[in-house]
């Protein structure tokens, strides 16, 4: 359900992390990306509309971090 298209996400937003800060940890990258999500459940819109998915994580990486 929607991995390997948040896996390019994501590893665009490590991308991002390890050039401003180059010496972070695996840990650090982790704990930092992980303290800027939030968890919601969704509903998609291309699957059943009585369908949810709960225990969600959304990444949210500003356009100027």
């Amino acid at each position: 359900g929607g991995t390997s298209f948040a896996s390019a996400l994501v590893s665009g937003a490590v991308a991002r992390r390890l050039q401003q800060y180059p010496t972070l940890t695996a840990a650090q990258v982790w704990t930092a990306l992980d303290t800027r999500t939030s968890q919601r459940s969704v509903t998609p819109p291309d699957f059943d509309p009585s369908a949810t998915i709960t225990n969600t994580k959304l990444l949210y990486i500003s356009a100027t971090e």
